[in-house]
């Protein structure tokens, strides 16, 4: 994380201290913009690392069957949106031409990824929990961030496409939005697994992670994994009484 938020006020040619105490609005203002550029960047280049290793252990079976069954629902989506980066690299390794950090080939191959965290949000809002419909005010705040995110990745590869940034810049925007996009798929489909399985859960690994390494036990810890049960038990009283009116009609 410290080496994105380094790399992150070098590609944004930022001077935190001259923004800091200076103190008028303009500087203030672009003090907070970049705050938030480079607090958003850090956060995809952290839950990146945490997505793998938590996809890791759950094709492993060490998360559980849950998550077991989440990862065999996703895989070959994970195949084809690794694969395509290291294609891509192999014919840039193989053409005989010098590589070009000015490209889009590193922040173009998470198109696929945000392309399909669209589909399996869409695929989530037509989905049915004890034969309701569920509240989709939560889908469409992610739709909207995620619209959003797109659209300024787009803005950034086009212009790094046309040469507007110097080679270190190109590389950690490229890194930057391929993360989020990771991201981003995973959370949606992480939503769609939820609501498919009208079920609940927190990985082990991100229970270990938050709460023994992170040190974040104030929101992970047994508390939430009760919340998640006692949620997990109205759900699953809820289908039970769905399917048993189904039975008498």
């Amino acid at each position: 994380m410290l080496t994105c938020f380094i790399w992150s006020d070098i590609a944004l040619k930022v001077n935190y201290l001259s923004l800091l105490f200076s103190f008028d609005l303009n500087s203030q203002l672009e003090l907070l913009k970049f705050t938030y550029i480079s607090g958003a960047a850090v956060g995809f280049w952290f839950f990146f690392f945490v997505e793998i290793m938590d996809t890791i252990y759950s094709a492993l079976g060490k998360n559980g069957s849950f998550f077991k069954n989440f990862f065999i629902s996703i895989k070959n989506d994970l195949v084809v949106g690794f694969m395509s980066p290291f294609v891509l690299l192999a014919i840039y390794l193989t053409d005989g031409s010098p590589y070009i950090f000015t490209g889009i080939d590193i922040g173009g191959a998470g198109i696929g990824f945000i392309i399909m965290a669209f589909i399996r949000l869409n695929g989530a809002r037509k989905m049915k929990i004890a034969g309701k419909r569920i509240n989709l005010y939560p889908l469409i705040i992610i739709f909207v961030i995620m619209a959003l995110y797109s659209y300024s990745g787009f803005v950034v590869l086009q212009r790094n496409s046309s040469g507007s940034y110097d080679s270190y810049q190109s590389l950690w925007f490229q890194i930057t939005i391929f993360f989020g996009s990771f991201y981003f798929y995973m959370t949606a489909s992480y939503v769609s697994h939820f609501v498919s399985k009208g079920k609940f859960g927190v990985s082990d690994f991100k229970m270990y992670f938050m709460r023994d390494v992170m040190k974040l036990d104030k929101f992970f810890n047994d508390e939430l994994i009760e919340a998640i049960q006692k949620a997990n038990k109205e759900m699953e009283r809820s289908k039970s009484i769905s399917s048993s009116k189904k039975r008498k009609r």
